[in-house]
């Protein structure tokens, strides 16, 4: 049994809170790259880890979430996504130890910006796992679109084993009528791989917003809920 699943075994799981809010709140500006302060400011990152460790975290979430070659192309960064990638590990595992379990942070890659940005989605993220591989499990966080989430899915055919959830951002002002939440589950379930651990919520419209989404989320998913920044449960 992976360390993932047997966590949530044991009940209530508490997850860290957000690393790029915690980066600008100590005056780094959001037209850097916050990712690359793993390699240069690496005492800040583990002083953000260890603050979350202190108040309670079972997991510390690596400060990676855009360190995919096009994200952190925009900074002129790319040849160093595995580098970055390795030292988000590295430094919530200094922190963690045997106290806290390690999540290998990975956000959406986006859209192409160029003609010559021609590797796919799931190329991209395959590269990133590749540097993520010594976390504990890893999280794709505030999937979008079904395109990112089938991106995902397709990445992790390639590291079997490796346990991982999944975590969807629901725009709470996209109207009434726009509930992707079924269709993601959905996709979920008909994938033919690995399954992921757990499936959750993050970001978004914020908590308040989200606690809605959470209670239909929990009565409809066969896996384990989690709410990001916040806990995670097991369905009765």
């Amino acid at each position: 049994m992976g360390k993932l699943k047997a966590l949530l075994g044991q009940g209530i799981v508490i997850f860290d809170g957000a690393i790029g809010t915690e980066i600008y709140r100590r005056n780094f500006f959001v037209n850097a790259s916050y990712e690359q302060l793993c390699l240069s400011a690496p005492d800040t990152i583990r002083e953000i880890h260890r603050s979350y460790l202190e108040a309670g975290a079972e997991v510390l979430t690596t400060n990676s979430f855009n360190a995919n070659a096009r994200r952190l192309g925009r900074f002129g960064l790319a040849a160093d996504t595995p580098k970055i990638n390795q030292a988000a590990v590295k430094l919530a595992r200094e922190v963690a130890q045997d106290k806290a379990l390690v999540a290998g942070s990975i956000g959406p890659v986006g859209d192409p910006e160029s003609a010559q940005d021609r590797r796919s989605r799931r190329e991209l993220l395959e590269e990133q796992i590749s540097g993520l591989l010594e976390a504990d499990f890893l999280i794709f966080e505030s999937l979008r679109t079904l395109e990112d989430l089938d991106a995902a899915l397709a990445a992790m055919r390639k590291f079997p084993g490796v346990e991982y959830m999944v975590s969807f951002a629901i725009d709470p002002t996209a109207g009434l009528h726009a509930d992707p939440l079924p269709e993601f589950l959905a996709e979920v379930e008909k994938y033919d791989g690995e399954k992921p651990v757990a499936i959750g919520l993050n970001c978004g419209g914020g908590p308040e917003s989200t606690l809605s989404e959470l209670e239909k989320l929990a009565g409809k998913s066969p896996f384990p809920v989690q709410q990001r920044n916040t806990l995670c449960f097991r369905r009765s």
